[in-house]
């Protein structure tokens, strides 16, 4: 998908990018989640 969107820009179906957003970013934000450590208590 990057290469698309870096080199075929005029040809992107912002739609498309878009409905991938919604769905992956939820997930891909879970998953950072889980790999930052918390912070400590004051």
């Amino acid at each position: 998908m990057r290469n698309r969107l870096v080199h075929e820009y005029d040809d992107v179906n912002l739609n498309i990018v878009w409905d991938v957003l919604q769905r992956e970013i939820p997930s891909l934000i879970e998953e950072l989640k889980s790999q930052i450590p918390p912070e400590p208590e004051v």
